[in-house]
């Protein structure tokens, strides 16, 4: 079989490793790839936007099955794209992607089904968004409606910073959608739960909890995840959310004639006030990808391509696993404002350690930052104090300038968790 992939970040690199190691795989395809990704793949240099393009080659080069990482194809059709000329993609259609393109529509879609998740409402006109804040009071959730990399979304502690993220996003339309969802606040344990979906088929990955906060002790701004792990032991209710969310979304989006196929991400809380939905997303997490893979002994290509087959016979699957994963993001200095990239940065060989690359370039055999977040370290151990030691003993050993930063806390809670 060829494989297409499409993206070109760490989440990427993860999907090529992972599918090169399927007995079915002949050749892997990633556009536009990295140049580390060029170690295990062939690099196409085609845009992720170009979804013609991405098409043509498809056609050309006979393609079996294509697999989306990114989000901004989902956005523009590429999944409708593909199977309108008879091609196999584990990805939504423009219009199932909404449950991630458009909070509004999640939203939508979770109070027809009686997801739990925050009281929100939307706004598109600045003065009424500030007047519904300033009577509401924070903390305060203001989310961009639309895509933002991961950056669409402020947790205002303070009204000034409710205030200039509605400005940001509604009077100078910083990421293209003048539209905001305005949640109330959640507090409890984050967590995630990924599924491999087609209509009304699914298997549920271990959860794993990602780090969004840019330093240490969740300070700093929202980024798009700064290291993640799994198992996550202090989640209690990770079949409950199976249950109440999963599934009744699964069925809805059926019922409405917008079936699901793809990676479903959903993004959830265990509060005291039992489970709540904070998004969905509709691909692979990242950088919960990069944890999660590592530890699934299954052949993802075998696995997709069987999900999708509807003369196959097929249960609803959840999968455990023993093995435990963490990894931690390398990221530039600046990130996830302004970047500072250009710098050198060196891995070490380490046969326990898996680097996967998200922002680097090759420039004269040595790896370059070209990106707000550079790399994802990762190591499996049956215990996650070991994998945890592992990480961060080879990220001394990189020997980083002060061009880089890391979270020394990742998968903390999950380390002083007491059973």
């Amino acid at each position: 079989m060829k494989i297409l992939i499409i993206g070109r970040g760490a989440r990427e690199h993860c999907l090529a490793w992972k599918c090169k190691q399927s007995n079915l795989v002949s050749a892997i395809f990633v556009a536009k790839g990295n140049d580390a990704i060029g170690n295990i793949a062939s690099i196409i240099d085609i845009d992720e936007s170009d979804i013609e393009g991405l098409l043509n080659f498809a056609l050309k080069q006979k393609i079996n099955l294509t697999i989306v990482g990114t989000e901004t194809p989902l956005e523009i059709g590429i999944a409708d794209l593909f199977i309108l000329n008879g091609l196999t993609i584990f990805a939504p259609t423009k219009k199932a992607a909404q449950i991630e393109t458009s909070k509004d529509f999640a939203k939508k879609m979770m109070k027809k089904t009686n997801i739990p998740t925050a009281s929100y409402e939307t706004f598109t006109n600045f003065e009424s968004a500030k007047l519904y804040v300033e009577n509401k009071g924070v903390p305060i959730v203001i989310k961009n409606d639309g895509l933002a990399a991961g950056k669409g979304v402020v947790v205002a502690m303070q009204m000034a910073e409710a205030i200039e993220a509605l400005h940001e996003f509604l009077n100078n339309e910083k990421f293209g959608t003048k539209r905001v969802v305005i949640e109330e606040y959640l507090e409890g344990e984050e967590f995630t739960l990924m599924c491999l979906v087609h209509k009304n088929r699914f298997i549920a990955l271990p959860p794993s909890q990602d780090h969004k906060r840019a330093f240490d002790n969740d300070q700093g701004p929202n980024t798009g995840g700064m290291g993640a792990y799994c198992d996550v032991p202090q989640i209690k209710c990770y079949e409950e959310a199976i249950e109440t969310v999963i599934k009744p979304l699964i069925v809805k989006m059926n019922e409405e004639d917008i079936s699901f196929t793809g990676f479903l991400y959903a993004g959830l809380m265990q509060t005291k006030n039992g489970l709540k939905v904070i998004e969905f997303n509709a691909r692979f997490g990242d950088p919960e990808c990069e944890v999660l893979l590592p530890v699934l002994d299954f052949d993802l290509v075998a696995t997709i391509i069987k999900l999708m087959d509807e003369t196959i016979e097929f249960s609803a699957t959840i999968i455990n696993q023993e093995k435990k994963s963490l990894g931690v993001v390398i990221a530039s200095k600046g990130y996830p404002e302004k970047a500072d990239t250009g710098h050198s940065i060196a891995f070490p060989e380490n046969d326990e350690i898996l680097v996967f690359h998200a922002g680097t370039t090759l420039k004269n055999l040595n790896f370059i930052s070209s990106g707000g977040r550079v790399a994802v370290i990762v190591a499996t151990d049956i215990k996650l104090e070991k994998a945890s030691e592992k990480v961060y003993n080879y990220i001394e050993s990189m020997k980083l300038s002060e061009n880089f930063y890391y979270r020394k806390d990742i998968g903390s809670r999950a380390l002083h968790y007491d059973n």
